[in-house]
């Protein structure tokens, strides 16, 4: 990083801020752009990434008050924080916008002058870095007042810290339309998913041939209907906030997929083998109708259902290899546990129509705290899901009490049972749970990469 008159860091590393080459400050130059890097909301970008891993900074002490997200008029993000009562505005960007919006600049003793007397020195550098290949970024600061508005107005009268310098970045230009699509195909061929950002006509078979396609409304037509997305004002914000619902939908659809086939894969062994021990139909088929309408209440509710943050901070991909692992791992603890309610009742010498009742409650019941374990790879109580799935799940467990305690079970073949096999049967699901509960923790430590939170 490099200070307003010239003072240089150096060091190796794409998209790093480098700490001093000698002497010492009170305060390192890069630790607002360490803490705008870390505190910003935005998509993680290897520049901020590089930041944070390679500076060192602590944000004890600091927090986050508000911030103003990156558009293409301002070229400019800024992040507002407050330490020990004292609010400040860190403003990064393209060099020439933040210098737009300062007055001051700070000398690498810590002096304060005016931006004018050390301007040209500032956009000499930038010229000369410029000339050797590095992408520069200008990096800015105020104090605010407790009860400034957080908007774009409050970049003004700001004080210049430095130009970030990044190098070992690829950089493509002046390539014909056809080059552009050769890049983005070798990207995607890497395995990457590519978006691709433009207005133009010769944009239009990259925009074509990229995972998603974005333009503006202010596009040629053929460009507009070659993007998948187009812009209809100059804020990526909307991206942002696309990608994370689309994250959230892909990951409750697998929450759906992970707790259906495990529970129909178990079903189907619970059925076969309870069909060879009874004298009788395990359950009628209105019965097995009945559980399947009720369990499937709650699983509605999924798409309601909050996504735990780590899931929502890096994408995933559809593997069918995770899903038939997870039930051929899930599916038989489900059947051993109907197996020790089918002992429980033989054990008690449960009618035909007790032993049907019993079952049909276990069934249920299970599968409804079964879906609140399973829905998280985190512990069940350290992730908490979503009202309308909370409500589902007691509204269809206390209906389903109700059928077999009243008179409507009769059309179905229930018959209440005493409340001690009840109870025994609760014993039976809360054992099911934490077993799962152990199960699941095995599963997605060896089966299933792990993600980690945001920082």
């Amino acid at each position: 990083m490099f200070g307003p008159w010239g003072a240089g860091w150096s060091g190796p590393g794409a998209g790093s801020c480098q700490t001093p080459a000698s002497g010492s400050q009170t305060r390192p130059r890069q630790e607002p752009y360490a803490r705008d890097a870390a505190l910003q909301s935005g998509f993680p970008n290897p520049i901020d990434r590089a930041i944070r891993a390679q500076s060192s900074f602590s944000l004890e002490g600091w927090r986050k008050v508000g911030e103003v997200p990156y558009d293409f008029s301002r070229k400019r993000l800024s992040v507002v924080v407050e330490h020990e009562g004292v609010r400040l505005m860190i403003s990064k960007g393209a060099l020439r916008e933040i210098l737009a919006v300062c007055t001051m600049a700070e000398r690498d003793d810590g002096e304060v002058r005016p931006l004018a007397a050390g301007r040209a020195t500032i956009e000499k550098t930038f010229e000369s870095l410029s000339a050797q290949g590095l992408r520069c970024l200008g990096i800015a600061w105020r104090e605010l007042a407790p009860d400034a508005t957080i908007d774009k107005d409050e970049e003004r009268q700001m004080t210049f810290l430095g130009i970030l310098a990044l190098h070992d970045v690829d950089v493509f230009a002046e390539i014909e339309p056809v080059q552009k699509e050769r890049i983005i195909l070798a990207l995607k061929r890497e395995g990457y998913a590519v978006g691709y950002l433009g207005d133009g006509v010769n944009d239009a078979p990259a925009l074509h041939a990229a995972d998603v396609g974005i333009s503006v409304d202010s596009a040629a037509d053929v460009t507009k209907n070659a993007g998948a997305i187009v812009l209809l004002e100059k804020d990526l914000r909307v991206l942002i906030d696309g990608v994370c619902e689309g994250r959230r939908a892909f990951g409750n659809t697998l929450k759906y997929i992970f707790i259906t086939t495990s529970a129909n894969f178990g079903n189907m062994f619970s059925m076969a083998g309870a069909s060879l021990i009874t004298p009788f139909l395990p359950l009628l088929p209105q019965q097995i109708l009945l559980i399947n309408v009720l369990t499937d209440l709650p699983a509605l509710a999924i798409a309601t259902d909050r996504l735990d943050p780590e899931l929502l901070h890096e994408p995933r991909r559809w593997d069918t290899r995770v899903i038939r692992r997870f039930m051929l791992t899930f599916g038989p603890v489900s059947s051993a546990f109907d197996y020790l309610t089918f002992g429980a009742l033989f054990w008690l010498g449960a009618s035909m129509t007790s032993f049907r009742t019993g079952w049909f409650l276990e069934s249920v019941l299970s599968e409804i705290l079964i879906l609140l374990v399973i829905r998280t790879r985190r512990p069940f109580f350290r992730s908490a899901p979503s009202r309308p799935l909370v409500a589902a799940s007691a509204g269809v467990a206390v209906l389903t009490l109700g059928i077999a305690f009243s008179p409507v079970g009769r059309f179905v073949g229930l018959a209440p049972v005493p409340w001690s096999l009840v109870l025994l049967l609760l014993g039976i699901v809360a054992a099911y749970v934490v077993a799962s509960e152990f199960t699941k923790s095995l599963f997605f430590r060896h089966f299933v990469p792990r993600v980690e939170p945001p920082a």
